[in-house]
């Protein structure tokens, strides 16, 4: 797996458009936690639930909680009601702390 997170991450670097294998939960953590990591402004996420196996991942909590604390802006459409998870309550504190 660490190949891939090397590629997905020189992808994100190099800014390439080219599509990106995304068939299971470790992949999908990657991916969030490379644009949490490269994004300037905004992530918009889009997912049936925040599943607790992919923004769970220790790495994706972190790049997203640094991407927070610069201001990111970051906006989530879910299919169904949120995971209960870390990722979860430190977004919503995030929030809160904010205002």
């Amino acid at each position: 797996m660490q190949e891939y997170k090397k590629l997905v991450f020189e992808l994100f670097e190099e800014r390439v458009n080219k599509t990106i294998a995304n068939s299971s939960d470790v992949h999908a953590a990657i991916l969030y936690s490379a644009m949490f990591n490269f994004a300037e402004k905004t992530v918009c996420i889009f997912c049936r639930n925040l599943k607790n196996s992919v923004f769970g991942q220790l790495d994706v909590q972190q790049k997203a909680e640094e991407f927070l604390q610069r201001n990111g802006n970051l906006y989530i459409a879910l299919q169904e009601d949120p995971t209960e998870s870390t990722f979860l309550r430190m977004i919503l504190q995030h929030k809160f702390d904010k205002n």
